[in-house]
C-alpha cells in the first residue's frame, strides 16, 4: 500500500491529465477484479431518497473528509486533527482552548516542536494513513502500521478511546490484489477506500480507479468493489455519504473525444446496487462536490465560461446553475461547497512565488443565495509564523455557524533548500459583525537533525 506520497503523486497526475484533455462519453461499466464481489451497475432513473439525518456517532462527517487536506473529527467538546503531513494526532479542547498532541503522559516531550521527529514513546504518534481518522460508536478509528507484521507495507485498522488510550487492532487491512487504498473513510459500519493505480502493459500505460468498501464489525477485511474504471488518462475520485448511500464521484477523460467528464454514482450499502445519476461533460471535471442529508448533489466545475466561479445542483440528471461568484472585482477562482454554505475564494495582494503572505477574499453564502460574509479572510496565524514565509489556504469547510480552514506555510531561506514548512488550523465563527477568527492548532516540520 502507498503512503501520502502516493496521494501527492496521484494529484500531480490528475492535474497533468486535466491540462492534456480539454473537455468528454466513455463506457460507464468497467471490468472488475477477477474473483472479487462487485456491485451491479444500474443505469436507472434516480429514485427519491428520503431524509437521512446525520448521526455523529456512526456517520462520516462529509465536511471534513477531503482527501488532500486530511481529516478532522468533531465532538461536542473537541476537534481532532489528522493532517496528511503529520505523524501525530492533535486535539483542540473547545472549553479550555487547549491545543496539544493527544497524549496523556505528563512527562512526554511529544514531538519536541517538530512533527518530523518520531517519538516512539508518545501516545499521539500514530503514523496513520492520510484521511483515515473517524469517529464511530464513541471510539476513534484510524489506519496505521500493522506492527505485528513489521509495519509498511502492512497496515491495520485501529481504534482507541477519545482520550487516546486503549489502542487495539481491529483487523489487518487486506485489499484485493493489485489494489492500493489511498483513503479510508468509516461510515455506518463500513470502511470505504479510493484506489488509484497506474500500470504499463506492453508499453501501454493505463490508470485505474476503484472504489471499495468492507464491513468493520466482522473482524476481517471482506472488500466489495463498488465501481472501477480503467482509462489511458489519470482520473479523479471522491466519496460522500448520506444514510446507507455512498455517492461516488469520478472525473475522467474520454479516450476518443478528449473531453473531461464527470460521473456521479450512488451505491446502496444495504442492497449493493449502483445507480448512475449523471455521466457527462457539462461541467468538465467536478470540483468540491457535496451531498446533503436529502441526497441532493452539488458541485462546482471546471468547464465553461466562469469555470470554478460557479456552483451547480444536479436535478433530474442535469446540472442546474445554483449561483455564480463574480462582482466588480472579477470572478472568484474557487468555489467550495460544505454543509449549507457555498464559499467563493480568490487571491488578493500576492507578490511573486517567494513574496509576502497571500491574502484572500471570501464570499460565504447559503444555498439560497443569502450572503453571510463577504470580505478579507482573517489569518490569525500570522503572528505565530514569524519570518519570511510563503503561504496558501487549502480547504475551507464547515456550516452556517462555524468554518475551519487549513493554511500551509513555508519558511523561506535565500538558498530555497531544506525550507521548513507547517500547517495551521483556524476556526471561524460567523457573527453579525463578520468572521471571528481563532488559531486552534499549528505544526512545524523541518529536517530532523537528532
Amino acid at each position: 500500500m502507498k503512503k501520502t506520497s502516493c496521494i501527492l503523486l496521484a494529484l500531480l497526475l490528475l492535474l497533468l491529465a486535466a491540462c492534456a484533455g480539454q473537455d468528454e462519453p466513455l463506457p460507464t461499466a468497467a471490468p472488475t477484479a477477477a474473483g472479487m464481489p462487485t456491485a451491479a451497475p444500474k443505469d436507472t432513473e434516480a429514485h427519491d431518497v428520503s431524509v437521512l439525518p446525520f448521526d455523529r456517532e456512526t456517520d462520516a462527517d462529509c465536511r471534513f473528509i477531503q482527501r488532500y487536506y486530511g481529516c478532522i473529527v468533531e465532538t461536542d467538546e473537541v476537534y481532532y486533527w489528522l493532517e496528511p503531513s503529520l505523524n501525530y494526532l492533535l486535539y483542540y479542547d473547545k472549553n479550555t482552548g487547549e491545543s496539544a498532541p493527544l497524549c496523556g503522559k505528563p512527562e512526554c516531550e511529544h514531538m519536541k516542536g517538530n512533527v518530523n521527529y518520531q517519538n516512539k514513546s508518545c501516545d499521539a504518534l500514530l503514523l496513520a494513513e492520510a484521511c483515515s481518522l473517524s469517529l464511530y460508536k464513541g471510539k476513534l478509528y484510524y489506519v496505521g502500521d500493522d506492527k505485528e507484521k513489521g509495519g509498511p507495507p502492512w497496515y491495520a485498522l485501529w481504534r482507541m478511546e477519545q482520550d487516546g488510550s486503549n489502542k487495539e487492532k481491529v483487523f489487518p487491512i487486506e485489499p484485493p490484489e493489485d489494489m492500493h487504498p489511498q483513503t479510508y473513510i468509516l461510515h455506518r459500519g463500513r470502511l470505504y477506500s479510493f484506489c488509484f493505480d497506474s500500470t504499463v502493459t506492453d508499453g501501454h500505460p493505463d490508470c485505474t480507479v476503484r472504489f471499495i468498501s468492507t464491513p468493520v464489525d466482522g473482524g476481517k477485511c471482506d472488500y466489495t468493489v463498488m465501481f472501477e474504471r480503467t482509462n489511458y488518462y489519470a482520473q479523479l475520485g471522491d466519496m460522500l455519504f448520506a444514510g446507507q448511500y455512498c455517492y461516488i464521484f469520478n472525473g475522467y477523460v474520454d479516450t476518443e473525444t478528449k473531453q473531461n467528464r464527470t460521473a456521479v454514482m450512488r451505491w446502496n450499502s444495504e442492497t449493493g446496487e449502483l445507480e448512475t445519476l449523471y455521466d457527462g461533460a457539462d461541467i468538465g471535471w467536478y470540483y468540491s462536490p457535496w451531498v446533503d442529508e436529502e441526497g441532493n448533489v452539488y458541485s462546482s466545475g471546471m468547464a465553461g465560461e466562469g469555470g470554478l466561479s460557479k456552483a451547480f445542483r444536479l436535478e433530474d440528471g442535469e446540472w442546474k446553475e445554483l449561483m455564480t461568484f463574480s462582482d466588480e472585482g472579477g470572478d472568484y477562482s474557487y468555489v467550495g461547497i460544505s454543509r449549507g454554505v457555498v464559499i467563493g475564494r480568490r487571491e488578493a495582494g500576492t507578490e511573486g512565488l517567494y513574496g509576502v503572505m497571500k491574502e484572500y477574499e471570501v464570499w460565504i453564502r447559503t444555498f439560497g443565495g443569502e450572503t453571510l460574509y463577504k470580505g478579507v479572510l482573517p489569518q490569525p496565524w500570522q503572528e505565530a509564523a514569524e519570518g519570511r514565509i510563503s503561504s496558501g489556504v487549502g480547504a475551507i469547510m464547515g456550516d452556517e455557524n462555524t468554518l475551519l480552514a487549513v493554511f500551509g506555510v513555508t519558511w523561506i531561506n535565500d538558498e530555497h533548500e531544506d525550507e521548513p514548512n507547517g500547517k495551521y488550523l483556524v476556526k471561524y465563527e460567523l457573527t453579525p459583525d463578520g468572521l471571528a477568527a481563532e488559531l486552534i492548532a499549528g505544526t512545524y516540520n523541518a529536517i530532523d537533525t537528532d
